[in-house]
């Protein structure tokens, strides 16, 4: 090797290899840093705002990431200018945001500069007379899960207006993106003696100016519109004709208006978009018959014999989106309400003279030269005045598609070229309400009710694998940038309950409204009984109902009563009812009554169907009263002997006795032989019985006589 390269060699391997800066935003106020280049994201006060930061980047000239905590950061100071590599990184695009208060677009990017930017929202951007309400692109820009909101460009003094949100002229990708109310209008012309054109607006959310390239995916544009500025008024106090700007580029700009002179009375022609200059004519001058310009797709200013005109209104280009060249592509994207519309043509002193009206072409996408690729993406629902109601409209490019699958609204003209396989051409997408759907930004979602969104199901697979909120798509994707969600389906199930007990209905569907039958409303209901419960389910907008009968099993809790007592050697009958059940009794029988001979607790478990009830009662045995009347006595003829029924041990109340020969007492004299029975009752009307013999000796008295 030469020892001049080596020596190159040499040097490159000592350069310092460069590290990307982290910055962490601290701070929403909008103040610069207080020394860029120092490498430290610093303000005078210490803090670290988000435009420290990127000054810090700039500085540097090094690329930088700069994590943006959830907050609300006014941009004040004008527009941040992105030179070198930066990335932005917010919490998510619904708490972190980034608010321009309509003083400014919020970043600028140089043809060095490449800006990432994700997870915030960008709003009340605004610019007049320059292009991208949001952010100008001249580098590269890359955009993830961001909403840009109520941004917006205006020209001024008849100039054009390109991107109420983007202007892209280089490179951009984006990707899971929601553009809402973004506008671009276009200037108005001065009034004159002829009245100037005024100047188109072109692409309500993005402008794609002689890019490069712009990729859209999974991206939703709405409520966003082109608007041509108005015509100037023609007036005589003035000889000079109204200004337009048809010298920008030749396109967009309004034509002068006609002076009243000797010559050059005619009104001059707009660029394309923008509206024709009023003539002018003043025959005392002795000028010639003042003719009006001409505006392609715009308004061409008046003409009359004799009189100056008003000025032509300017065209309304691309509602959602407009290219100027180059290459667009757009998949699984969702452009829907959108629209254009000219501006309104200048008056004149002399009524007939006015300018013509500007006229809305392209409410969704406008294509002037170059070529847009669309792929299993919705545009419809886009509208344009004067009933020219477009949804796409090509000048002199191209649409083209690879994969077909698109549904289309009034396209009138154009051609599409490529696959068309699986489009839906006039058909309405049936969209549900734009919200949030769920993901970080707000959608359209398909509605999945009857009749059901034709868009459901009805992609093919392809490299776009997620939805615009992060839902993995599946074998067969929707068409546009949400995947939509199944049909409301609720399986309550009908059931039976036991007496007395309830069941706490729990219905669960994502982000739904649910009424039950009695008015009351969330997802659980407490069914206290027997009957039909029906529950309506919204969402997604739709109205669902769904109903479960519930039935009581018919079976009654045995009752045995109070705990009791019984005699000794009485005996219960315990019945536990509901014929048919089965039973499982403590003592161990099996039917639906069983016997109870001996104290103790007795309990009972009877089952129907899934019901199980019960019940115990506890047996108690009374005291047995001790009768013993001993063994059988010998009564000696003609003698008595006394019978004791009363034990001396008993320390109850004393019974009541009642023998055999219905001696009442305890005490029964016997005089004769026989069998001697007593019961014995107690107070508690238990009874005991016994008996005993009385024999009566043979012997006779002997009498030995005297001593």
């Amino acid at each position: 090797m030469p020892a001049i390269f080596r020596a190159v060699a040499l040097l490159i391997l000592a350069l310092p290899l460069a590290v990307s800066a982290q910055y962490v935003v601290d701070t929403p106020a909008d103040m610069p840093d207080a020394n860029p280049g120092d490498g430290i994201c610093s303000t005078t006060s210490g803090d670290c705002s988000l435009r420290a930061a990127v000054e810090e980047a700039t500085a540097s000239g090094a690329a930088a990431t700069i994590s943006v905590p959830a907050d609300s950061y006014a941009i004040t100071e004008g527009h941040l200018v992105i030179s070198t590599e930066v990335e932005i990184t917010g919490a998510s695009a619904r708490t972190t945001f980034l608010d321009a208060t309509g003083n400014s677009r919020h970043f600028r990017v140089t043809a060095t500069g490449s800006l990432t930017i994700q997870d915030v929202e960008l709003l009340n951007g605004f610019r007049s007379g320059n292009h991208g309400g949001a952010i100008k692109n001249d580098g590269i820009l890359d955009m993830l899960n961001v909403s840009v909101r109520s941004c917006s460009v205006f020209g001024t003094n008849a100039t054009p207006s390109y991107g109420g949100a983007i202007y892209n002229g280089s490179v951009a990708t984006i990707n899971a993106v929601t553009f809402q109310d973004c506008h671009s209008t276009g200037g108005s012309g001065n009034n004159g003696a002829g009245g100037g054109g005024g100047g188109c607006g072109a692409g309500g959310a993005i402008a794609h100016w002689y890019g490069v390239s712009l990729d859209l995916v999974n991206c939703t544009i709405t409520g966003c519109s082109a608007t041509g500025g108005a015509g100037g008024n023609a007036n005589n106090a003035t000889n000079n004709g109204g200004s337009g700007a048809a010298g920008i580029a030749s396109f967009g700009g309004g034509g002068d208006g006609g002076d009243v002179s000797f010559n050059n009375a005619d009104g001059g022609n707009g660029g394309l978009g923008g509206g024709g200059g009023g003539g002018a004519e003043d025959i005392s001058w002795g000028g010639g018959d003042g003719d009006g310009g001409t505006g392609v797709y715009a308004g061409t200013g008046g003409s009359v014999s004799g009189t100056t005109g008003g000025g032509g209104g300017g065209a309304g280009l691309g509602g959602a989106l407009f290219s100027r060249s180059g290459a667009v592509s757009l998949r699984h994207c969702t452009i829907y309400g959108n629209s254009t519309q000219g501006g309104a043509g200048g008056t004149s002193p002399f009524g007939p003279a006015g300018g013509d009206d500007g006229t809305g072409r392209g409410a969704g996408i406008l294509v002037y030269t170059g070529s847009v690729t669309i792929d299993q993406s919705v545009v419809y629902a886009n509208s344009a005045d004067a009933g020219m109601d477009e949804d796409i409209f090509v000048a002199s490019g191209t649409v083209t598609s690879d994969l077909g699958h698109n549904a289309l609204g009034e396209i009138g003209t154009t051609t599409l070229d490529g696959t068309t396989t699986g489009n839906l051409l006039g058909t309405d997408p049936l969209l549900g309400v734009f919200g949030n759907n769920g993901g970080p930004t707000d959608t359209f979602s398909p509605l999945p009710c009857d009749p059901v969104s034709p868009l459901i199901d009805a992609g093919v697979a392809s490299a776009v694998t997620t939805d615009q909120r992060g839902v993995l798509r599946d074998a067969l994707p929707d068409i546009g940038s949400v995947e939509g969600p199944p049909p409301v389906d609720i399986a309550i199930g009908d059931t039976t309950l036991c007496p007395g007990e309830t069941w706490l209905v729990e219905v669960t569907w994502p982000d739904a409204d649910f009424t039950w039958q009695d008015g009351s409303t969330g997802s659980n209901f407490l069914v206290e009984g027997a009957g039909t419960y029906t529950v309506t389910v919204e969402a997604n907008g739709c109205s669902e109902d769904f109903s479960t009968t519930v039935d009581l099993v018919d079976i009654t809790p045995p009752d045995f009563g109070p705990d009791t007592t019984i005699c000794p050697g009485q005996f219960v009958t315990l019945d536990a009812e509901n014929p048919g059940a089965i039973y499982a009794w403590s003592n161990a029988t099996w039917g639906q009554t069983t016997l109870i001979v001996d104290s103790g607790e007795v309990h009972v478990l009877l089952q129907i169907e899934t019901c199980i009830v019960s019940d115990t009662i506890h047996i108690g045995l009374f005291e047995s009263y001790p009768l013993e009347l001993g063994l059988p006595q010998t009564l000696c003829e003609g003698g008595s002997v006394d019978l004791d029924a009363l034990n001396p041990d008993w320390l109850g109340l004393v019974p009541d006795f009642l023998w055999g020969d219905a001696t009442i007492g305890s005490v029964n004299s016997a005089t004769a032989a026989g069998m001697y029975g007593v019961i014995a009752t107690t107070a508690e009307g238990c009874t005991v019985s016994d008996a005993v013999e009385i024999i009566v000796s043979p012997l006779t008295a002997v009498d030995l006589g005297q001593d």
